[in-house]
């Protein structure tokens, strides 16, 4: 009886062809993984400022459109800090009240009947966040069209604190008429 040699297994040149075609496929992968979970977080990112920007401009229409009686061109009543833009009111009582960009990069309510502005983006207590926003000032612009309009004109930018996200900014434009 003639036994043939019979081999069991792979041979050196398959294993190390297997082996390098996998550390081709590999890189190919893993930077396809990483570049579609970068892309999502920056999506979220995205989500989130543009879920602040849609309650910022929500809160300031509600109030002027609610609240406002008249313009107050000179913000006569509120001390302010130094402004980039500003827009200030009268309600029925008299009272101003108005928006104000700051030169720190913050979205901030004033108003003559509270002692503190209520920052709506950019609080100081935010620097502390997993997720800080802020006001770019280089585009903020609040604007008086007529007697009973004003335009309101900001961008939000949020700047992650890791650098493989690149930052994540929405502009936000709208006209309110004054109701009464």
């Amino acid at each position: 009886m003639n036994r043939k040699n019979q081999t069991i297994g792979f041979t050196l040149i398959e294993m190390m062809v297997v082996i390098f075609i996998i550390g081709l496929i590999l890189p190919a992968f893993f930077s396809i993984v990483f570049t579609l979970a970068r892309q999502q977080a920056e999506i979220l990112i995205l989500q989130k400022v543009k879920e602040e920007g849609d309650f910022v401009q929500t809160k300031i229409i509600s109030l002027v459109r609610n609240k406002a009686v008249k313009i107050n061109e000179s913000c006569s009543g509120l001390n302010l800090p130094t402004a980039v833009s500003k827009m200030c009111f009268f309600d029925n009582n008299e009272v101003v009240f108005g928006y104000v960009v700051d030169a720190n990069n913050r979205l901030a309510s004033y108003s003559a009947s509270m002692s503190e502005p209520v920052y709506l983006v950019g609080d100081e207590a935010e620097e502390n966040l997993d997720f800080p926003l802020f006001i770019k000032t280089d585009s903020s612009v609040f604007t008086k069209i007529d007697t009973k309009t004003v335009r309101f004109q900001y961008a939000i930018r949020h700047l992650p604190k890791v650098s493989y996200l690149s930052p994540q900014e929405l502009q936000y434009q709208f006209f309110i008429q004054l109701r009464r």
